[in-house]
């Protein structure tokens, strides 16, 4: 097995030809806790930077033995890469590579640590270690080169929330809490609420915020204004949008482009050449001082199809681009349909990366918050490369699968492990030549359609809530529950 050409002789179209590989050296002395690292995403998320944050936070473990610090921050983001397996299953999976070329040793045989080694070092380990990594790592990646990252020369960027389903415990309820509607009462399982700013070229998650369902996206939101950065659109639903919005997003030398409902602005103070009109607005004031006066520019469109687009429905955008010859009604009406590549994130990290018919498996409040921010930092790292691979082939990124991309990672996880650390650039070569091999068509489906309910009612009765804690003392197997026809007592 082996290849032949480096990286700095790859023609991006041209596949790499086979050259000779070098097996990973290990020494008698090593411990398998210091090999079985995520070696596929080292490039975004070294072990010196980890070491880094875990000195600046406090988080190292006082005596290194089956497990560390290093090793379950990179577990961590690996529960998304294998989400079927348990948290041992995946560990064995880091270390499948190394099974072979392991060092024999007698009295110290390859042995993967148990679950109960693993469960209570991730318990010790403190969530502000993958908050830190996750916030100076993750950054809007997208380059002049990155097709469709960009519009009016401003990188597009996009807010939205989500709920997420946890581990029914007494922990995660009392301190996540149930959603709860009008007409079909609590959700059977606790919900933990997250924030999320992407960049919508690449699909990335730069900047998140989470919390108990019962706080609001707009609540949680508010945290996202400090990831705003000079020359970007921020694209939003009408549930989040305000004029406090509008403000934070010009002082930060930034532009917004929202929806909004109905009843908003519908007096125009100027009508504008392509039909969009402006308006002066003032902002709340703040005691005796008058607040200041904004300008925003409204755009008002139907769909045409009376069957899919709704006809009658006036379709409103709100946005602080007021000059219509640089910005044109209908060139930001098609910008604000990238809005929905934020829904296509948030879609990956549940349906591909963890099963989203699953609730997150942690147990309490901790263990879902470092699940979150492992999902968040497992997403960035692959949504990165397929970044680097896209650039590479001069394709717009939302022609790779991220379905394939999950699959070729996986399987990847073992080579980078196996080989030496001087191959891990050909493998990354290789890695991102295959990522490029499964494309999605260049048209793709339009999106339309606002959300809707498939099924409003399961025709199952909904699990009664205390059945998670009810134990009675004097059950101990299902037999002791049984109670016997009146027939069979009289034929005993």
């Amino acid at each position: 097995m082996g290849y032949n050409k480096t990286i700095q002789n790859c023609h991006p179209n041209e596949r790499t030809v086979p050259m000779s590989l070098s097996l990973r050296q290990i020494s008698s002395d090593d411990k398998i806790v210091q090999q079985t690292l995520l070696h596929v995403f080292e490039h975004l998320y070294p072990v010196s930077l980890l070491s880094q944050i875990l000195d600046q936070t406090h988080g190292w473990e006082q005596r290194e033995r089956e497990t560390n610090m290093v090793q379950m921050c990179y577990l961590i983001m690996a529960l998304h890469l294998f989400p079927r397996l348990s948290q041992r299953g995946v560990l064995r999976e880091l270390a499948s590579g190394l099974r072979w070329i392991w060092p024999e040793k007698p009295d110290k045989p390859f042995e993967i640590p148990v679950t109960s080694a693993i469960s209570t070092r991730r318990k010790h380990l403190p969530v502000l270690v993958l908050r830190r990594l996750f916030e100076q790592v993750c950054h809007p990646i997208a380059t002049p080169a990155t097709k469709g990252a960009f519009a009016l020369g401003l990188r597009l960027m996009a807010i939205d929330g989500t709920l997420d389903n946890v581990i029914e415990t007494q922990a995660n309820a009392t301190h996540f809490g149930r959603a709860s509607t009008l007409h079909k009462g609590a959700t059977p399982f606790p919900q933990v609420r997250c924030a999320y700013l992407s960049e919508c070229g690449t699909h990335c998650i730069v900047a998140a915020r989470m919390g108990p369902c019962h706080h609001s996206e707009e609540a949680l939101a508010i945290g996202l204004v400090s990831s705003i950065t000079a020359k970007m659109l921020v694209m939003m639903d009408s549930g989040l949008f305000s004029l406090w919005w509008a403000k934070q997003v010009q002082d930060r030398q930034s532009h917004l482009l929202a929806r909004i409902t109905s009843t908003m602005f519908l007096h125009p103070d100027q009508i504008l050449s392509d039909g969009s009109y402006l308006v002066h607005t003032r902002l709340p004031s703040r005691g005796m001082t008058q607040g200041e006066v904004l300008t925003l520019r409204v755009i008002e469109y139907q769909i045409a199809d009376p069957i899919l687009g709704q006809s009658h429905k006036i379709h409103r955008l709100v946005t602080t681009v007021l000059d219509p010859l640089l910005a044109p009604a209908m060139e930001l009406i098609q910008i604000y349909h990238e809005r929905w590549e934020i829904e296509s994130s948030l879609d990956e990290q549940k349906n591909q990366l963890r099963l989203a018919s699953r609730p997150l498996r942690g147990l309490t409040p901790q263990l879902v918050s470092q699940e979150l921010y492992g999902l968040l930092l497992t997403h960035f790292a692959l949504r990165s490369l397929m970044h680097d691979a896209a650039v590479q082939a001069d394709l717009d990124p939302d022609r790779l699968s991220f379905t394939h991309a999950v699959e070729v990672v996986s399987r990847a996880v073992r080579d980078f492990t196996q080989w030496s650390q001087q191959d891990h650039p050909f493998l990354k070569a290789r890695l991102l030549e295959d990522l490029c091999d499964d494309l999605l068509p260049a048209q793709r489906r339009v999106r339309f359609q606002a959300r809707a309910v498939k099924r409003s009612k399961a025709r199952y009765d909904s699990k009664r809530r205390f059945f998670f804690s009810y134990t009675p003392d004097h059950i101990h197997s299902f037999t002791d529950l049984i109670v016997p026809e009146r027939r069979l007592l009289l034929l005993n």
